[in-house]
């Protein structure tokens, strides 16, 4: 029989654990909404690695028929996935709402995620929310999104499928390969398993559903000189792209679009090393500046074109004027042909550019 103080201990534990869920999903939720935290807290991180240091994958937006008494039919929601500790947060936001109606819920398998790996086996996501909706309001309204976590496997460089079920529809969204691992278990080590394929389950899809493959892949690089603030975004185009963000957090009203020189300065480069040593060269495919002037985006392309069946580690190096920066990243983003699994079946929904 538990003494006091055992049943003590269980109570502060489990709390715990509930506040470590939470924070976790009231960051996610910030983050999907522009809102991320300048020092997240690190006390419910995993020690990052060379090998996790991107911060979310991406994906196009998609209708979902999703039936409800606080929710619209057809709405367009969005979906990202992002690093947590030991495994990944799966997120889906959309769902509005008045102040006063109740948020939605999930209860009674309406919306259903779950992770298929190449191997056969299926994960079933773990609700961080327990079924509810966290919100963020706005004008009079509030913006609802759903969260989910998955655990982190011991596999080398293999792509993933998440499965999304909503009622009358079915999504299967593509992870791209070098995602779905535990930092601590990464092995840099290369795999001959050639480009992703579609995972054993989806063999018997039905032809009503929809494939949705990454739009893109993010990395935080941090700040950089002069106070910039540096990042990596990996397009799922046809060839490859890679965009070097640059921000600052400089505002000056009627101004801040002019803060940044198209022409340069500063001047940019990017090239990749592949795991058998050769480096590759990418040509910047054009520099434009967004809307509210704040940031800078140099595209570049990189035609690779090493051994087709390997999958491996490379280390992508961005030059701003005379300072360098890498990050080591898999070949799934940066070879031809391995971004994405038959990329030319009619099911299949992209934002190719």
């Amino acid at each position: 029989m538990q003494s006091a103080a055992d049943m003590s201990q269980v109570t502060r534990s489990s709390s715990t654990l509930e506040v470590a869920a939470a924070a976790r999903v009231v960051l996610s939720l910030l983050l999907a909404y522009g809102l991320a935290l300048a020092n997240p807290p690190s006390a419910q991180q995993a020690a990052r690695t060379s090998f996790d240091r991107w911060e979310s994958i991406n994906y196009p937006r998609v209708r979902i028929p999703f039936e409800g008494a606080y929710s619209r039919s057809n709405m367009w929601i969005n979906v990202s996935i992002r690093p947590a500790g030991t495994g990944f947060d799966v997120s889906v936001t959309g769902w509005t709402g008045t102040m006063q109606s109740s948020p939605p819920s999930i209860e009674g398998g309406r919306l259903v995620l779950r992770l298929h790996r190449p191997n056969g086996e299926i994960v079933e996501s773990k609700p961080l929310n327990s079924g509810s909706a966290l919100g963020v309001s706005h004008g009079g309204y509030v913006d609802y999104g759903f969260y989910y976590g998955f655990p982190g496997a011991t596999n080398q460089l293999e792509e993933g499928w998440i499965e999304l079920n909503a009622s009358k529809q079915r999504y299967w969204f593509e992870i791209p390969y070098g995602f779905t691992q535990m930092p601590s278990n990464i092995s840099t080590r290369p795999v001959f398993k050639g480009p992703p394929r579609f995972a054993p389950a989806m063999k018997e899809r039905a032809p009503e559903d929809l494939l949705l493959a990454w739009r893109e892949v993010r990395y935080n690089l941090g700040t950089i000189q002069n106070g910039w603030h540096l990042s990596l975004i990996a397009l799922n185009a046809f060839e490859p792209e890679t965009e070097i963000e640059l921000s600052r957090d400089a505002v000056r009203a009627g101004e801040s679009i002019f803060l940044w020189d198209l022409r340069g300065p500063p001047q940019t480069a990017l090239s990749i090393r592949d795991r058998d040593g050769m480096i590759f060269k990418a040509r910047c495919m054009g520099v434009r500046i967004t809307d509210d002037g704040m940031r800078r985006l140099d595209a570049f392309k990189c035609f690779t074109r090493s051994e087709p069946d390997q999958r491996c580690w490379g280390t992508l190096t961005v030059e701003v004027d005379d300072k360098s920066y890498s990050v080591i990243v898999p070949s799934s983003l940066y070879k031809f042909g391995h971004n994405t699994a038959e990329p030319y079946n009619n099911a299949r929904i992209d934002e190719w550019r």
